[in-house]
C-alpha cells in the first residue's frame, strides 16, 4: 500500500532529492564498472518510489535498470507513455532517459525533440547533461555545427558534473568537421577536465587531428 511521503515525515521535497541523487549516482558507479551496485541503487529509488505511490516515477527507475541492459527498445516502451503523465514527478530526468533510449537507436530526431522537452521542465536540474546529449543526437545527424553549440551550451553550466564529455564530444565534432585545430584544443580540455577517465580516447584522437594537418609530433 502506497505510503503518504508526509506521513513518514520526509516530505516531497526530501524525497525528490533523494531521487534526484540516485539517478545521478548509479550511472557514475556503471562507467566504473560497478554494475551490481548501480542496479542495487536503481532498485532503491524504485521501492522508494513505490512506497510513495509514485508508480510513474517507478518505471524511471524501471528504465533506468534497463539501461544497464542496454535494453533500449523496451525503455522507449515503457516511456513514452510516461513522460506526460500528470503524475509523474522527474519528468526531466524521464525525458533524457528516454533521448538516451531514442538516440542509441539511430532515432535522433525524437531523441532531440526528448532533450527539448526536458530542458522545458523547470524542475529539471542538470540541463547540461540534456545539451550535452542533444549534441550527440545532432552529431548522429551530421549536423556538426548544432552538436558544437549544445556541447557549448552544456559547459555553460557551472554544476554539469562531467564536462570532460563536453570536450571530447565537441572534439569528436570538430574532427567530424574538418576543424582539427579545434579539435585539438577541445580533447586537450577534455583531458585536463579532473572526472573525463578516458583520456587514452582523446589521446588517440588528438594523434588522429595532428596528422590531417601534418604535424611530425605525435601528442604524448
Amino acid at each position: 500500500m502506497p505510503v503518504d511521503v508526509k506521513d513518514r515525515g520526509e516530505g516531497k521535497g526530501k524525497l525528490l532529492a533523494e531521487l534526484r541523487q540516485i539517478l545521478k549516482e548509479a550511472p557514475a558507479l556503471a562507467r566504473r564498472g560497478e554494475r551490481d551496485k548501480a542496479a542495487r541503487l536503481l532498485g532503491k529509488g524504485k521501492k522508494l518510489a513505490l512506497r510513495a505511490g509514485w508508480l510513474d516515477d517507478a518505471l524511471l527507475f524501471q528504465a533506468s535498470l534497463l539501461r544497464l541492459e542496454n535494453n533500449f527498445c523496451e525503455i522507449i516502451r515503457v516511456l513514452v507513455p510516461t513522460v506526460e503523465s500528470s503524475s509523474l514527478h522527474l519528468r526531466g530526468c524521464a525525458y533524457v532517459r528516454l533521448g538516451f533510449a531514442q538516440d542509441e537507436l539511430k532515432q535522433y530526431d525524437a531523441a532531440i525533440i526528448s532533450y527539448s522537452r526536458a530542458l522545458d521542465d523547470p524542475l529539471y536540474d542538470t540541463p547540461g547533461k540534456a545539451w550535452n546529449n542533444m549534441g550527440n543526437a545532432y552529431a548522429g545527424k551530421g549536423e556538426f555545427d548544432k552538436a558544437i553549440l549544445c556541447y557549448r551550451k552544456a559547459l555553460n553550466f557551472p554544476e554539469y558534473e562531467t564536462p570532460g564529455k563536453a570536450w571530447y564530444n565537441m572534439g569528436l565534432a570538430c574532427f567530424n568537421k574538418g576543424g582539427f585545430e579545434d579539435a585539438i584544443e577541445c580533447l586537450y580540455k577534455a583531458i585536463d577536465s579532473p572526472e573525463y577517465d578516458t583520456p587514452q580516447d582523446a589521446l588517440e584522437k588528438i594523434k588522429a587531428a595532428s596528422a590531417r594537418l601534418g604535424l611530425s609530433e605525435a601528442a604524448d
